[in-house]
């Protein structure tokens, strides 16, 4: 026995030198990570970038980083959270290059010293959507910073500050009836806001709903201040830091054809409509068709008995 320990232990022991050992996927990166001009495959702890479909999947990150960007995403990219995920950087968490889609189950934290996440694209139809997922955001300044490009709630829970600015501060900002947002810090954009039956809670020592050029709000209810009375007069509102939006949302399916703001039972209707139209178009030339073959037949028919009546009594005649 003692003798098979002594040999077992030295292949352990090797085994243990020469095989490489998996990588925690709690490991702490320290410096910052760029995709925006990789074009191979790149694979670290907690995150994978897959070039081939331009998908980059979180997965138990937790990058802590002096560098000025924990991670830069390119245009077109679509994120993937799994697990719990962390980024904190000393200027912004996430650098986002263009087209950017956030989705999955996971969570993700982001720490920014300006911005939690910062949109540099300038192509004013650039978006960033999250479309589900777990987010708390920190920025020291904006928790979300867009100048140009679009941003685009849709889904999910996120949670999201702007210590010394806004919670978001974009150029269009839109929010979807799906999405839960609690956010300390005003909402702001410079060209035009669409909010429509989101949830949402803001905490601000501004007005919490700021648009340049248009504000719309659509399937909601406002409510101000810490009572969260009804929101009914501007001079209600002006002494008070909270607005509180609740969601009015017709969870009822809506038309595919003509937008939200039509039933779907229109679409059933102007489908047998259509049916109704097609067989018309096939059925009626078919039937006129039969008819006129009907009647020429007949007439020929009747052409024949007169004309066998007319032989007949001309021989009838003759025969006189």
């Amino acid at each position: 026995m003692k003798r098979s320990i002594r040999f077992v232990l030295p292949l352990l022991l090797i085994a243990l030198t020469v095989l490489p050992l998996p990588v925690s996927a709690k490991t702490v990166l320290t410096d910052g990570v760029s995709l925006l001009n990789v074009n191979q495959h790149v694979q670290g702890p907690g995150f994978d970038w897959n070039n081939m479909t331009d998908t980059l999947t979180l997965d138990g990150l937790n990058l802590m980083t002096a560098d000025d960007y924990g991670f830069k995403i390119p245009d077109g990219a679509t994120v993937v959270l799994k697990g719990k995920n962390h980024i904190k950087a000393s200027v912004a968490a996430l650098y986002i290059g263009g087209n950017v889609i956030f989705r999955g189950s996971g969570s993700l934290t982001l720490e920014g010293g300006e911005y939690g996440i910062l949109c540099q694209a300038t192509d004013h139809n650039r978006q960033l959507t999250i479309t589900d997922g777990t987010y708390t955001i920190l920025g020291g300044i904006d928790g979300v910073r867009s100048d140009d490009q679009k941003v685009a709630l849709s889904g999910g829970k996120i949670t999201v500050t702007g210590t010394d600015g806004y919670a978001v501060n974009a150029r269009e900002l839109r929010t979807g009836n799906n999405v839960t947002v609690k956010a300390v810090g005003s909402f702001r954009s410079s060209y035009s806001m669409l909010l429509q039956g989101s949830n949402l809670t803001i905490e601000s020592k501004e007005p919490a709903l700021i648009s340049d050029k248009l504000l719309k709000l659509d399937s909601m209810t406002l409510k101000a201040g810490s009572s969260l009375d009804s929101l009914t007069s501007v001079d209600a509102y002006q002494n008070e830091t909270a607005l509180l939006t609740r969601s009015t949302f017709d969870g009822s399916r809506r038309s595919m054809l003509f937008g939200d703001a039509v039933p779907f039972f229109v679409d059933v209707i102007v489908l047998i409509a259509v049916l109704l139209l097609l067989a018309a178009v096939i059925v009626l030339p078919i039937l006129y068709k039969r008819k006129k073959t009907l009647a020429a037949v007949a007439a020929r028919d009747a052409a024949e008995a007169e004309a066998k009546r007319l032989k007949k009594l001309n021989k009838k005649n003759t025969g006189k």
